[in-house]
């Protein structure tokens, strides 16, 4: 943005001038609804700096002015005012190239607003979308001091939008709302002006309860060790308040959390910074998906994806990605070639297992896991680990257990990122860095498995192993949507499907049957129905719930008539989409109305008919049940999509092909089983945590 440079040096004052300690400042409380406001004055007594987007103090509600202020806080000396300044948003400056301000550009300014110019600058601010990012070079100082305004004034609006939403909680887990105020910082002609013009000339803040604690990023500091798990999940816990209440919080960080300590009742925990919210969207309309995740989206990946090791999976920087993607790729191509056998191997194994227990019920979850850990650990570091034998050892099955454990909760932090980096402090940091040592030692010895080939084009450096260890823990599932959680969590939902839909064994086994009399099967050559079985399994209960997350570009992102802003959060909803579901709104930010609420599980067959139901033969000879084949992304798409998809399926048709070719599969007699409320009862842990179940095996009668 241009400046006035000639705005001399002389003429800037220090940031905190117009806010010092022991100064009174005279707020007006902004009515609600509109009426007559009315004043409170506050004496400030101490800064809270630095700012950033906000100017926060504490201040001391003068004895007079009290009986001014909202219950619950008539009585309350101190409070805690936060003001959105343009003046003083030095971070909201420095990320649009806004020098910092002085008396000079105020002058500017307020000659400015005075013309009919102000105004129509800030029609257009509003209501055109292109109008930032085609003229912005173009604008003087006073047009980004108006530009600045504009921006706090929609932080503003968020911050008591969700004080008001959430209204409940204050006290409780966010602190309590005295009232909304404004600060006249300028004087104006109201009565000449229009109301857009006279906001340009307020700090609007809001006056709250004072919490005299600490910040959650200085837990180490202020907490017994003893007491950080409990912290931790009550910041957690707020997350999901706000995701309970439609809430998605973009600037979600341990600074925005303030922790109290209530004597031997210990510590409370609230979350203090709402101003942007919401700045994050689940869309659920499968025209996003090639904006999103398309190959030639101009989104970039989300703030989840910096708060975790860098791998190929973990990363925001698109050229690093493309690099390390084109190892990765020639890896798999040839993995798909040599790792037919060694997949059978594994399937041998499963079936043995089975073999011991047949006609007994065996928990399909663990059977699941344990293949897919067998399997990835080959692949990884050329040394299984023995789980469907029987014979892991102590190490493996702790690993083991911290990856499952590191899913779940991974999974729990996906919209809070920042906390992974608080947990390498506590248990669960101990545990992975249990995991990174143990990656480590098994790559002393690399054999000729895809960790070899990637040992081949990586730097024998510092930075190189560290980016090694964290490919190995990508494809052993400690990272997101790879192998080994997916491929268990898909071969379960399998075998629930198949045992709940008996009629679909003896169709998969007349076609199966054929391949093995001919000898034909290979688990790297597909077959109709078992294809579409795999297929519909992963349409209906895809193994990674979460839709990858992506910021806007610069220029936001239209997804038919409906333009999101830049730089916001947005994930797809792949379960929602894959079922054929909308929402009344695609591209909600949440929905306060209940009645309209209840109308998120209905049905619009808009990309799958009959989208709830588990009809394989729309993949084959009912096509008419896909509406929109772009719809199913289970593996993701674009230039982030999973490169194991092709091992993941060869891993799927060797377990059910061979199965079904030589058992029969059941739930338990006399068992209570709900197709829908099992499934209902999935949890979203990253990649799906799917209930317990027990299933049967017998032996297929010739």
């Amino acid at each position: 943005m241009s400046e006035i440079m000639s705005l001399s040096e002389s003429t800037q004052c220090s940031p905190y001038e117009k806010y010092e300690v022991g100064q009174i400042l005279a707020l007006n409380i902004v009515p609600n609804p509109p009426s007559s406001s009315s004043e409170i004055r506050v004496r400030v007594s101490k800064l809270h700096e630095p700012w950033t987007l906000s100017c926060g103090m504490v201040v001391e509600i003068l004895e007079n002015d009290r009986q001014d202020i909202q219950s619950p806080a008539a009585s309350a000396t101190t409070a805690f005012l936060k003001l959105f300044d343009r003046r003083f948003a030095s971070q909201l400056r420095q990320d649009n190239g806004i020098i910092p301000w002085s008396k000079g550009i105020e002058d500017a300014y307020l000659e400015f607003i005075k013309t009919k110019r102000a105004e129509e600058f800030l029609q257009k601010l509003c209501h055109d979308e292109n109008f930032k990012e085609t003229t912005e070079e173009e604008w003087n100082t006073a047009e980004n001091e108006a530009f600045l305004a504009h921006e706090l004034l929609g932080l503003f609006t968020a911050e008591t939008t969700t004080y008001a939403k959430l209204h409940n909680y204050q006290k409780k887990s966010i602190p309590g709302l005295f009232a909304p105020v404004t600060l006249n910082i300028n004087s104006l002609n109201e009565n000449s002006a229009a109301d857009m013009i006279v906001e340009l000339c307020e700090a609007k803040g809001v006056l709250l309860e004072y919490l005299p604690g600490f910040s959650l990023s200085t837990l180490e500091k202020h907490a017994p060790q003893s007491c950080w798990q409990n912290i931790v999940d009550q910041a957690i816990a707020i997350v999901h308040i706000l995701g309970d209440n439609n809430i998605l919080n973009a600037d979600v960080r341990p600074d925005n959390f303030m922790v109290v300590s209530n004597g031997d009742a210990g510590y409370q925990v609230f979350m203090i910074d709402f101003g942007q919210c919401p700045r994050e969207l689940t869309i659920y309309n499968a025209e996003a998906i090639n904006q999103v995740l398309g190959f030639s989206s101009k989104a970039r990946k989300g703030p989840f994806y910096g708060a975790v090791e860098v791998s190929l999976h973990a990363t925001r920087d698109p050229q690093f990605h493309r690099q390390r993607r084109k190892i990765w790729d020639i890896a798999f191509k040839q993995i798909l070639f040599d790792y037919g056998p060694a997949i059978e191997e594994f399937t041998d194994s499963l079936l043995a297992r089975v073999e011991r227990n047949v006609g007994r019920p065996i928990t399909i979850n663990e059977l699941s896991i344990h293949y897919s850990y067998d399997v990835m650990s080959l692949l990884a570091f050329g040394n299984p680990t023995k789980f469907l034998e029987g014979n892991s050892t102590e190490t493996a099955t702790k690993v083991l257990n911290i990856v499952s454990s590191g899913i779940i909760i991974v999974g729990a932090l996906v919209h809070v990122p920042w906390i992974l980096t608080l947990l390498k402090s506590m248990s669960f940091g101990g545990s992975m860095t249990s995991l990174g040592k143990w990656s480590e030692g098994e790559l002393k010895n690399p054999r000729p498995d895809i960790m070899g080939h990637l040992l081949e084009h990586t730097e024998d450096d510092a930075a190189g192993r560290k980016l090694i260890y964290a490919d190995a823990r990508l494809i052993i599932g400690a990272g997101r949507q790879e192998l080994l959680d997916t491929t268990s969590s898909a071969l379960t939902a399998l075998f629930v499907l198949l045992a709940t839909h008996k009629s679909y064994q003896q169709k998969l086994r007349e076609e199966v049957d054929i391949s093995f009399k001919d000898k034909t099967y290979t688990c790297a050559r597909p077959q109709p129905l078992l294809d579409a079985i795999i297929t519909e399994a992963l349409r209906l209960h895809p193994p990674v719930m979460f839709g990858s997350q992506r910021v806007t570009p610069d220029t936001g992102l239209t997804i038919g008539d409906v333009h999101i802003p830049p730089d916001t959060v947005v994930s797809l909803d792949t379960y929602h989409i894959q079922r054929g579901k909308l929402r009344p709104n695609s591209l909600s930010e949440g929905n306060e109305n209940k009645e309209e609420s209840n109308l998120t599980n209905t049905l619009d067959p808009r990309n799958f008919v009959q989208g709830d139901e588990f009809i394989p033969e729309r993949w084959t000879s009912r096509p008419e049940l896909i509406l929109n084949k772009d719809a199913f992304i289970p593996f993701s798409t674009g230039s982030y999509n999973c490169p194991g998809r092709g091992l993941a399926m060869m891993e799927l048709r060797s377990v059910i092909a061979r199965t079904i070719h030589a058992y029969d599969v059941s739930l338990p007699e006399d068992t209570k089983f709900e197709e829908k409320a099992y499934f209902d009862d999935v949890r979203d842990h990253f990649t799906a945590g799917i209930p317990k179940c027990d299933l049967v095996f017998s032996k297929r009668v010739l």
